[in-house]
Order: C-alpha cells, then sequence, then structure tokens
C-alpha cells in the first residue's frame, strides 16, 4: 500500500525468548523478567496533517473501534502536547492481535514517535516513555530498536547482545488469548521460572541450541489450559528440527529458531500442511 504526501513508520513484532514472573505489585500489575527481540514481520502507520484527528486500519482484522486502538489512545495522550493538533492515521495490520507479537504495543510506539515528528513536539526519549508506560507494559520496549530484557512493569529496560538475522518459523494456534485470562491462570497454578541470565548469555554467544535448556514462559501452561493446540504446535516444531521452541508472550504464537533460514523455509513449508498460519521471519536489531 502506498499512500503519498505523509510520515511513515514500520511497527515491528516482537518475540519473548523468555518470560518470568516474579511478583505482583500492591496495586495487582504483574512484575516479570522477559528477554525481548522484534522481529521482521511489521505493521505500517502512516500520518499526514489535518484538522481533525482519525485512524483507519486495513489489512489484518481488529477488534473493536477507531477509538479504542492504541494508536489512537498514543495519539490522544500525545495531545497533552499539543492540544489542537490533529493527524490523519492509516494502520496496514500485518501482525496478529492476540498472538504475545505485541502488535499493538508496537502500534502504540510507532504513533508516539511519528507523531511527534508530524507535530514538530521534539519530545526526549524519557518524555515519550512515561507516555508509553502508561498506554501498556510493553509499549516501552517498543521505542527502541535493541533486544532487550525487561523488568518491573515493563518501565526498566537494559539493552541486551543477542544476534540480529536468527531465523525463525511461528505458527499462530488460535485468533487469540485473552492475556487477563491468561495471567489469572497462572497465578493459581505457577510454574518453574526460567534462567534469564544463563539463558542470555547463551544466546549473546550465538548458543541457541544451548540456550534451550534455560528458556521457558511461565505463562505457558496457562495459555495451553486454554488452547491445548500451542503444545501441538510446539512438539511439530521441535520435530522439525528447531533448536529452540518457545511461546511468545501469552500466546498464541509459538516459534521455532533454527540454524539456517533454508532449514526454516523447509520446516515451514513442512508444517504449512497442518498448520497453515506457519511463516517466517528473522529475529533483528532494528533502529
Amino acid at each position: 500500500m502506498r499512500l503519498t504526501g505523509c510520515l511513515r513508520i514500520q511497527a515491528h513484532a516482537k518475540i519473548n525468548w523468555c518470560l518470568a514472573v516474579t511478583g505482583k505489585t500492591d496495586n495487582g500489575y504483574h512484575l516479570l523478567d522477559m528477554l525481548m527481540q522484534r522481529i521482521s514481520l511489521y505493521d505500517t502507520l502512516y500520518a499526514s496533517p489535518s484538522d481533525e484527528l482519525s485512524l483507519t486500519v486495513v489489512g489484518q482484522p481488529v477488534q473493536g473501534s477507531a477509538e479504542d486502538n492504541l494508536v489512537f489512545r498514543a495519539a490522544q495522550a500525545l495531545r497533552f502536547y499539543a492540544p489542537n493538533a490533529g493527524a490523519k492515521l492509516t494502520l496496514v495490520k500485518r501482525i496478529p492481535q492476540g498472538a504475545g507479537m505485541g502488535g499493538g504495543s508496537s502500534d502504540a510506539a510507532a504513533a508516539l514517535k511519528l507523531l511527534n515528528r508530524l507535530w514538530k513536539l521534539d519530545l526526549d526519549i524519557d518524555t515519550l516513555a512515561g507516555i508509553a508506560l502508561r498506554l501498556g507494559a510493553d509499549v516501552p520496549f517498543f521505542l527502541n530498536g535493541a533486544p532487550m530484557r525487561v523488568q518491573g512493569i515493563g518501565e526498566i529496560l537494559t539493552p541486551v547482545t543477542i544476534p540480529a538475522g536468527i531465523p525463525l518459523v511461528l505458527v499462530e494456534a488460535t485468533e487469540g488469548l485473552n492475556t487477563g485470562r491468561v495471567y489469572s491462570l497462572s497465578d493459581r497454578e505457577p510454574s518453574s521460572p526460567p534462567d534469564v541470565s544463563s539463558l542470555l548469555a547463551r544466546l549473546s554467544g550465538g548458543d541457541v541450541s544451548g540456550a534451550a535448556r534455560f528458556g521457558g514462559n511461565m505463562l505457558y501452561h496457562a495459555s495451553v489450559k486454554l488452547e491445548p493446540k500451542l503444545d501441538t504446535i510446539k512438539r511439530a516444531l521441535e520435530a522439525s528440527g528447531a533448536l529452540y521452541v518457545q511461546m511468545t508472550g501469552s500466546g498464541a504464537v509459538v516459534y521455532g529458531a533454527y540454524e539456517s533460514d533454508a532449514k526454516a523455509r523447509l520446516a515451514a513449508g513442512e508444517l504449512t500442511s497442518a498448520f497453515p498460519g506457519a511463516f517466517v521471519a528473522s529475529a533483528s536489531t532494528i533502529s
């Protein structure tokens, strides 16, 4: 899709190499410890000057009204600094909704960055990060391009070294899981946490296969109870030769990391008969 005379930005999806729940705040927010990295799949957000603020979404289906969309909410939050500013926003969706890939959060971060330019606000990254955290726990991560260790409720971000270009095959189990239900079920039946530091040490050295024994997602067992197909996909990815297999976020996407792009494409081809939504991407470092 091409729109002329406007600004545009890519809003990349992410994967969780691991996800640990370390506690809860007094007001009920979950404290997390995660390794997150953007991947090559992205939405595209366009913005052009307008007297009004509007949002049109095309591509992948999105639930809810335009006013409920995180892009629109991000724009509204940014209007605190420009009360009369308007924009015509068009979001081209490719990232599945409710898949644990951070599509909505990435779109929100993209909106903050794009409108900061369009409205010539010159807000610094710390100011944008404060707005981002109010929009959602994952949004601050997407303001940056580097892989991150993300802790607290999403506000503690530490850049880490994880190689770019790791080939991935991603498979969506269902059209989306309710994040609140997953966390609630996980609270009642906690699982063992991953060893985040050891996992990071292996990934930083490019040892994806060796990283497998330290990984984990503490929401996985809860998500599987809500969608048993997740476990079927996990086993299929393991059988296809993936070096590392993990669910991202609270589901409903499971991915496998492969030794080469050729092996990932071969695996995706084999998996598509059972799982038509299987697709190839790569872990990336994006500025």
